[in-house]
């Protein structure tokens, strides 16, 4: 009788410790219920980080302090041309900072410009880096790589709106020609042949899908049109999902 109230006590223990445990919708074991923060905890975890945050503009901005001491107490052991040459230097690397920030944002207003101007989405300007065309010193081939960059991203446009516009077109089910090119021959001549593969289209295909497994890329989808005209003409009963 003493055993069986011992091991009473100690099951009830052990139930009490695992109260996080609840039976899993089979029904043939636990698994642990994840601990619900209190808002007390949310409110400690964020004060938390808010006082790392000010620790570190604090800490900063005693860096700085400790710098400016620095230089001061390093400028009053210095002779006076030292200290005219140490302030000349201070007044350049100013200046320069502020040419370079004056020159980001004047490529970023030719970027809104040259967005606006080629008909790209507003979006694009944001992908488009200037940072690193700052550092080229001739303004001339600074523009002149800009526009190349911007027009690249028209680039980027035309090919992501062929891609969503020709994804989803559909056709029925045809027996359509792929043609492909004849094999080049070193130091000969062939003309090219009408010859083909032959490609029964099945539910659910699209001419990018068709155009990329022979040709390696969706966007000629063209030859397949070409090359099949009874089939895509306007009497065709064919039609584009």
């Amino acid at each position: 009788m003493a055993e069986e109230m011992k091991n009473t006590e100690v099951t009830t223990e052990t139930k009490e410790e695992k109260g996080t445990t609840t039976p899993n919708s089979e029904g043939t074991g636990t698994e642990t219920t994840p601990k619900v923060k209190t808002e007390e905890e949310i409110r400690a975890e964020l004060q938390k980080e808010y006082e790392k945050m000010a620790d570190k503009r604090v800490t900063d901005a005693i860096k700085k302090k400790e710098k400016e001491w620095a230089d001061k107490a390093a400028k009053e052991k210095m002779s006076a041309e030292e200290r005219a040459q140490a302030e000349e230097r201070e007044r350049l690397a100013a200046q320069a900072k502020k040419d370079l920030d004056l020159t980001i944002k004047g490529l970023k207003l030719d970027v809104v410009d040259a967005v606006s101007e080629l008909g790209l989405d507003s979006g694009f300007r944001n992908l488009i880096a200037v940072e690193d065309l700052a550092s080229i010193s001739d303004e001339d081939e600074r523009k002149k790589a800009l526009t190349a960059r911007v027009k690249n991203m028209k680039v980027v446009q035309l090919r992501l709106l062929t891609l969503k516009e020709y994804k989803r077109i559909k056709i029925k089910k045809a027996n359509i020609t792929v043609k492909t090119d004849p094999p080049k021959q070193r130091e000969t001549k062939s003309p090219e042949t009408n010859s083909g593969k032959k490609y029964t289209v099945k539910r659910g295909d699209c001419l990018w899908n068709i155009a990329k497994q022979f040709y390696g890329n969706g966007a000629q989808y063209k030859k397949i049109v070409d090359a099949n005209q009874q089939i895509f003409s306007k009497r065709s009963p064919t039609r584009y999902g």
